[in-house]
């Protein structure tokens, strides 16, 4: 407790520092007698864009870019902050004379594929060989923490060869700028195949693989596109995505 108090005074005598004149990238100097011995590091910090918040540890410790002399040998928790941008946070372990560099690409808040978190309502049509050509209705979760995107889709098929389907798939997004997501995925189709000729039904279970690309045409709507693949062999999903959320 105690060391955590000294640590967080430092850090105010900091933020204050900042407020003088000639600080407006300068260097800061903390406080030499924690870590008795070992030779403080630095932290340098730039962002995009330029003249975004820093707070360590949640105290406030000027605007990027900065460098911060004489750290202490700590972990320390750094958030950026801009107005218009969703926070960047990272964790820095700074070692014994060693020199940490952090750049904070920021995402910006109006841009579809950056939100925290996403829901879609999506309407798509899918041609492959256990829907057949096949519309369907279904949702896309996605969601961004600290820089890492996982999403997660579920669909209804209502196919035009007999068949209806469930199907849930799940998958790790990368971001290319802003408005462009592809999302490698792995799921699994329930289909229930009705042959109304004979008068019979059954299910199967597929196993799928897919590859997901999603487009932000505005901040509430998209189009998604995806290939397929499973036991049967290859196909595509396309789909118009509303956002509800």
């Amino acid at each position: 407790m105690e060391k955590l108090f000294t640590k967080s005074l430092l850090l105010t005598v900091l933020a204050m520092l900042c407020s003088l004149p000639g600080y407006g990238q300068a260097a800061l100097t903390f406080g030499e007698n924690l870590n008795a011995g070992k030779e403080p590091g630095t932290i340098y910090i730039e962002s995009k864009p330029k003249g975004a918040s820093v707070y360590i540890d949640e105290v406030p410790s000027g605007k990027t870019p900065i460098l911060i002399r004489r750290v202490p040998v700590e972990d320390y928790s750094i958030r950026v902050s801009a107005d218009g941008y969703f926070p960047y946070f990272t964790t820095v372990q700074v070692r014994e004379g060693q020199n940490v560099n952090v750049f904070a690409k920021m995402v910006p808040e109006g841009i579809t594929f950056s939100k925290k978190t996403e829901v879609y309502t999506t309407l798509m049509y899918e041609q492959s060989r256990i829907h057949g050509g096949s519309w369907a209705v279904g949702n896309t979760w996605g969601g961004y923490f600290h820089n890492i995107n996982l999403e997660q889709t579920t669909a209804v098929h209502i196919a035009m060869f007999n068949t209806i389907g469930f199907e849930a798939m799940t998958g790790y997004g990368f971001l290319f700028g802003d408005r462009v997501r592809l999302t490698p995925q792995i799921g699994y189709a329930y289909v229930n195949t009705n042959d109304i000729a004979n008068d019979k039904y059954w299910w199967s279970g597929y196993l799928r693989g897919a590859l997901n690309l999603k487009l932000a045409l505005t901040d509430k709507y998209g189009f998604s596109a995806t290939a397929l693949y499973d036991r049967t062999g290859a196909g595509f999903r396309a789909g118009f995505m509303f956002y509800v959320n």
